[in-house]
């Protein structure tokens, strides 16, 4: 079964620059409809600890419409998070990637926590897909993407406008 794993910028990035809540709440509306009924949608406590930092609307809307259950928390997969760190630090090591690029993914953020997130999930069997706006372009070295994580680890991705798709979100 495909387990869905959302980033930070699932959430930001509509926020900021498609779906304002002023303009189109149906989105958010539809989202939150989404999420609560369907039982393979899931994000990370470091996703729910970055979303609060902006204390708006956004983590209003987060609080009142993502469901606890679905927001795992590091005992979840804290036995996948060495399997990333190594990773990244071996191909840094054999320069695919800057040390500052490393160190901004090992030390900022939610995402090699998502990344762990998923292989804890592959690993017990499912078939995560992590979801993040993030580019798969393996030849960046400035930045370690979730993406390019992801496809060595045998993960998918996707990006938002494929989630609206595969869970039907129309806003008519």
């Amino acid at each position: 079964m495909e387990v869905y794993i959302l980033d930070t910028n699932f959430f930001i990035t509509p926020y900021r620059n498609w779906y304002a809540p002023d303009i189109l709440p149906a989105f958010w509306d539809r989202l939150a409809e989404v999420v609560n009924s369907v039982n393979n949608i899931y994000t990370i406590d470091k996703v729910r600890d970055e979303l609060k930092i902006g204390q708006d609307w956004l983590w209003d809307w987060f609080r009142q419409n993502f469901p606890q259950g679905k927001i795992l928390s590091s005992s979840f997969y804290w036995r996948s998070y060495p399997k990333v760190v190594k990773w990244v630090r071996d191909q840094t090591q054999d320069g695919r990637f800057t040390t500052a690029a490393k160190d901004e993914f090992l030390n900022k953020g939610a995402d090699p926590f998502i990344v762990a997130c998923a292989l804890s999930f592959k690993d017990s069997g499912a078939m995560p897909v992590v979801t993040t706006q993030e580019r798969n372009d393996p030849n960046c070295r400035s930045k370690v993407l979730i993406p390019v994580v992801c496809n060595d680890f045998g993960i998918s991705t996707t990006n938002i406008l494929q989630f609206i798709r595969t869970f039907n979100i129309k806003i008519t």
